[in-house]
């Protein structure tokens, strides 16, 4: 019952914040989360990526009907993953199945030499959380529950669907592989390989159309968009405003707040109240918009593109400068 536990108080560890490892010279951790480390020797470092050797080189011990808990290398994670992780981000996948829920976490900007510069990654598994592994996005299998997809979108669906059954016995297969032999290399690479590839093709922001997304905010989904600002492309522009699938309830919401991206970098003056149309709420808006230096105010200049959104409108009251 002991190492039961142990291994259960291992796991909610691993639901704290991700961390890189410190500083230090000589013997180092290297962590996922706090008090979830291990020893590392660094060897070099470049562009703050640090190049270590994994100190701890002892067999695990690994039983199917136990938790599981053991740090590997990951010589073969996605470029993009790999690009996010050695830029200082924190990975975390997680895949629930029949025979317990797996989970894997990255270290943040730190590689190992002796694996051909892979990844270092902690990786656990739950036998006592089980379950089946979603096959789509919540929206998008709300969408097709709902009979909003084309069928075009149906047969991608269909195709998606059977690769995440391929990806789950994918794994299994390899924790099984694993637990016969924990010490075979090959066998080590596999489970990470299989628990690190589970990813989908298919994103709601691209694959849904405006109007499948409205519907399903209209069925009680909260489908946020995303409002970010960039430095200006260009002399003369003093910000880039992105705004990409918001609901027009949440664009108001943001700016009568004023404490996102929409206000902050605005002049602290006083700004209209936004109101939105009772029945255009769940519609969405995208632009972007270049606000430029000049005689015209960024206020103005945003204000002015906000009001021109079918559905949008103000009734004349101000609201007080927004907050730094």
């Amino acid at each position: 019952m002991r190492p039961l536990l142990l291994g259960l108080v291992v796991l909610w560890l691993l639901g704290r914040p991700a961390t890189a490892a410190p500083s230090d010279a000589g013997v180092q951790v290297a962590c996922v989360a706090e008090n979830v480390c291990t020893l590392v020797q660094p060897l070099s470092s470049s562009g703050g990526v640090q190049t270590v050797a994994l100190l701890e080189h002892a067999v695990p011990h690994a039983d199917a009907r136990q938790p599981f808990a053991g740090w590997f290398g990951w010589s073969h994670a996605p470029a993009a993953l790999r690009e996010r992780v050695l830029r200082g981000g924190s990975v975390r996948l997680e895949r629930t199945t029949e025979a317990g829920s797996f989970l894997l976490r990255t270290v943040p900007m730190v590689r190992l030499a002796e694996e051909g510069d892979a990844l270092l990654v902690f990786l656990t598994v739950d036998p006592l959380r089980t379950g089946t592994a979603a096959e789509l996005p919540e929206p998008i299998a709300l969408a097709q529950q709902r009979g909003l997809l084309t069928p075009e979108q149906e047969a991608r669906v269909a195709r998606e669907s059977q690769a995440q059954r391929a990806r789950t016995k994918a794994l299994l297969d390899a924790w099984d592989a694993f637990t016969r032999a924990p010490g075979n290399h090959a066998a080590r690479a596999r489970l990470v390989d299989a628990l690190g590839g589970d990813t989908t093709s298919l994103d709601p922001d691209t694959f849904l159309t405006a109007d499948q997304r409205t519907a399903l905010r209209r069925a009680g989904l909260a489908l946020e968009g995303r409002i970010l600002l960039e430095d200006g492309p260009g002399p003369g522009i003093a910000f880039r405003l992105r705004v990409e699938a918001v609901p027009l309830e949440q664009v108001a919401r943001e700016w009568n707040a004023g404490l996102r991206a929409l206000v902050n970098p605005l002049e602290r003056v006083p700004r209209p109240l936004l109101l939105v149309a009772p029945g255009r709420r769940h519609e969405e808006v995208s632009f972007t918009l270049d606000v430029k230096d000049g005689e015209e105010s960024r206020m103005s200049q945003v204000v002015r593109r906000l009001l021109a959104v079918p559905g949008l409108s103000t009734d004349g009251k101000e609201l007080p400068p927004p907050g730094l």
